[in-house]
């Protein structure tokens, strides 16, 4: 008879396992105790087809860097301090790198960890005067990618969910419109999103899931906060479909609200209730009442 262990190490992924079994340190430092001064100069030390986790440890500090990690280089980790979080941080914009290569962190790929880091974009907030002002802080791209008590900001795109099945917990996502987008198969769990609303409506995610494609943004015990009234949550590049769908919302925040529940539907034609009774590919758009005060 197989044992709970058993059963479990049965569930594994081999190569995840293989990997984990024996974790190498690689120490950052930017005043030269460490390994190596900078992100980049860590990434690339990692050698191509690396088949062990490689921890990069990171002490606490501005890093003023674009980091990109190739599909080549998985297993890797980027770990700080809880109580001093290293920052991760560069202007890029849609106008000189295009939308999705702005990203101060780009990672393509498999099995990538992220804890107690803070990754943003520096680009000023859009104002309207110019063209292509979207600034991600993250594009995430692989698969297997694994986010904790991580604290993304930046204003109009913020991150980019791209591609891949990726978890993010205990996070903080900070952004003006869209900031939460792109095509990735996400749990979101215990997170905190806030909306920094322009005039009007804030949209908060535009996931891109068409009516043949495995994938979604899913909100479980998340918190949204911000500075506007009212805000949809969720928008789809494919109005056919549902990109996203949030659960369990904090019903404390719900009660220090005026103006009735924190999560509502919009009534239109074609679109499914909030507890998606509909069929799989009826559209979803959830509508969120912010908190003005923020925290």
């Amino acid at each position: 008879m197989s044992s709970p262990t058993d059963i479990v190490r049965a569930t594994l992924d081999p190569a995840l396992e293989a990997a984990e079994a024996k974790p190498r340190t690689i120490k950052v430092r930017q005043d030269g105790s460490g390994d190596y001064r900078t992100l980049t100069d860590a990434v690339e030390s990692i050698p191509s087809g690396n088949t062990q986790r490689v921890i990069v440890d990171i002490a606490a500090g501005v890093y003023i860097e674009k980091i990109k990690i190739e599909k080549d280089k998985p297993f890797v980790t980027f770990k700080g301090s809880a109580s001093n979080m290293p920052t991760l941080t560069f202007a890029g914009t849609a106008r000189v790198y295009g939308t999705v290569y702005s990203a101060t962190l780009q990672v393509y790929s498999a099995y990538f960890v992220a804890s107690n880091i803070i990754i943003k974009n520096s680009a000023p907030r859009p104002g309207g005067r110019l063209k292509e002002e979207q600034a991600v802080a993250l594009r995430i791209g692989g698969d297997k990618a694994a986010f904790y008590n991580c604290r993304l900001i930046g204003f109009q795109d913020t991150l980019c969910d791209d591609m891949g099945r990726h978890f993010f917990k205990n996070c903080y996502i900070e952004g003006t419109v869209d900031f939460i987008f792109g095509s990735g198969k996400s749990l979101y769990l215990a997170t905190k999103i806030n909306v920094l609303a322009d005039q009007g409506l804030a949209v908060i995610t535009a996931q891109a899931r068409h009516k043949e494609d495995d994938t979604g943004f899913s909100f479980v015990h998340c918190k949204v906060n911000g500075n506007r009234e009212r805000g949809v949550f969720g928008t789809c590049m494919d109005r056919e479909t549902s990109g996203g769908v949030f659960l369990h919302r904090d019903e404390q925040r719900r009660r220090s609200l005026p103006g009735g529940p924190i999560i509502s539907t919009l009534n239109e034609t074609g679109r499914c209730r909030l507890e998606n009774t509909g069929a799989r590919d009826q559209a979803l758009t959830l509508v969120a009442v912010l908190n003005s005060a923020g925290s």
